[in-house]
């Protein structure tokens, strides 16, 4: 048995020393090509480290690789009959076939076990594969070399003294710094940076760009807009309403003491016309002694958007960007007014004086200097109104008349009674018969017999309202007269 164990082992070393000696002859050029990733650095290396290289060898067909060739873990190669002190530690290998090349790509691991007293050059050593062509009839056997990769080996300790400028070795390379991570972290810090510096402006800020969101009627508009329609919602958007008054202003608030309002934030007095509805639908609904009947929906959707109102003032935002001040808000009678006069092209409402200018000249009356003149009907009024012009056909008008026939068109509160009765009577044949269905389809020919355009833009929202079931009590007078005293202050 001992002679066995024997024999075998020389076999081994004969076969080791056959590799070794590599017998093959090498294959013809662009047969196999070769790509290595060799380790970051060439120096500094001592007893005990590791250094990886990545290989990926390229064999067209009809070679192929003989896998017993691979390159063995363990085995410690010699050069010159000396032991070279570096040894393959591990070699995973991933070995892939296509139909025109096949693909090996090898991981070597070499750990270093020697030493010496000086820095000395060293290498990783050079491997070799083994193809051969299945179609050959001979089998003949080729090789293929990895080449080596030169390192340098340092000492554990120096001996003797050392000159730096005579020792450098000119296997050192560049010493690069890798800048992905400085820059991911830069990037980060950044962005939290800005993030808080935001949030401080957010929090401290008192400009109109920056709202701030601590403010009194913040709060209220957030809460009432929540609110559903009911009677108890309604008094408590009031009292909200009151109550962020109060505060703002450090006492209780009345119409007759406003301007303790506009002196905190002059901003205020852009919605005057507002407030004072606001006191006056307070009145009503708190003190409601005249048995005035209101709707509650209008009232609290007129809240909402009075509460909005006041939150954009609190936060100065309605401010005229030409002069930086606060911007007033034009006049809801002054807009109606204002539409009557010029038209509207898209619903066919021609203009009753076209090239009126706004505001007036030192010999021309415009429409601001009319509408103050409205309730007085003095000279600025009848001025504007006995205007007469002519129009491309040659017909002459007077702008009183044009202004009666678009204040019939556009204002609602201006139908004539005949009118007023035909719609009375719809809403009676409406809610006597079965429901009309198709409302909507029906709806888009009206709009397109008539070119009524604006109207089909929002036809489904109108066809919603036109589909649903009349709630209220018909030829009621007093309540409308009501309802359009204290809750449509902007009618039309």
């Amino acid at each position: 048995m001992k002679y066995l164990i024997s024999l075998m082992m020389i076999l081994l070393s004969v076969s080791s020393f056959a590799l070794d000696v590599q017998e093959w002859p090498d294959i013809q050029e662009g047969i196999v090509s070769l790509k290595i990733k060799e380790p970051p650095h060439r120096v500094g290396y001592t007893v005990g480290d590791k250094s990886k290289r990545h290989v990926e060898v390229t064999i067209k067909k009809p070679y192929v690789l003989i896998k017993e060739s691979l390159p063995i873990p363990g085995y410690e190669r010699k050069y010159k009959g000396q032991d070279l002190g570096i040894v393959l530690d591990t070699m995973n290998h991933v070995y892939k076939e296509n139909k025109t090349s096949s693909t090996l790509m090898l991981d070597l691991t070499y750990q270093i076990f020697t030493n010496n007293v000086v820095a000395k050059p060293g290498f990783l050593p050079a491997e070799y594969i083994r193809v051969l062509n299945p179609n050959d009839p001979e089998k003949k056997v080729f090789k293929y070399r990895i080449p080596e990769y030169q390192i340098a080996i340092s000492p554990l300790s120096i001996f003797g003294n050392i000159k730096i400028e005579e020792d450098m070795s000119p296997l050192r390379g560049v010493f690069l710094i890798d800048e992905n991570g400085p820059i991911k972290t830069l990037k980060i810090s950044g962005f939290v940076a800005i993030i808080s510096l935001l949030s401080l402006l957010y929090i401290y800020s008192q400009y109109a760009w920056l709202p701030n969101k601590r403010g009194v009627f913040t709060r209220t508009h957030r809460s009432i807009s929540k609110m559903k329609t009911t009677p108890a919602s309604l008094q408590k958007a009031m009292k909200d309403l009151h109550q962020a008054f109060d505060l703002v202003t450090g006492k209780t608030l009345f119409k007759d003491n406003l301007q303790d309002l506009y002196t905190k934030n002059t901003t205020f007095e852009n919605i005057d016309v507002e407030l004072r509805e606001f006191f006056k639908l307070s009145t009503l609904v708190f003190f409601n002694t005249s048995n005035k009947k209101y709707n509650h929906e209008e009232t609290l959707k007129w809240l909402k958007h009075f509460s909005k109102h006041c939150r954009d003032c609190e936060r100065k935002l309605i401010v005229d960007k030409k002069t930086n001040q606060p911007k007033l808000l034009e006049d809801p009678q002054y807009l109606l007014f204002k539409k009557i006069i010029r038209g509207d092209s898209t619903d066919n409402v021609f203009s009753a004086y076209p090239g009126v200018r706004t505001k007036g000249s030192k010999n021309k009356v415009g429409l601001l200097e009319a509408f103050a003149d409205k309730d007085k009907k003095g000279f600025n009024w009848n001025n504007l109104m006995l205007q007469r012009w002519t129009d491309p056909d040659g017909v002459e008008h007077r702008v009183l008349d044009d202004y009666e026939r678009n204040r019939t068109l556009i204002d609602l509160t201006a139908q004539p009674e005949a009118v007023k009765a035909k719609v009375d009577q719809a809403i009676v044949e409406q809610i006597s018969h079965k429901d009309v269905g198709q409302v909507g389809v029906h709806f888009m020919r009206f709009c397109g017999k008539f070119e009524l355009n604006k109207l089909s833009e929002t036809a489904e929202s109108i066809s919603r309202w036109l589909n649903e079931t009349y709630k209220g009590v018909l030829n009621d007078s007093s309540q409308t007269r009501d309802r359009q005293a204290v809750l449509d202050p902007q009618a039309g």
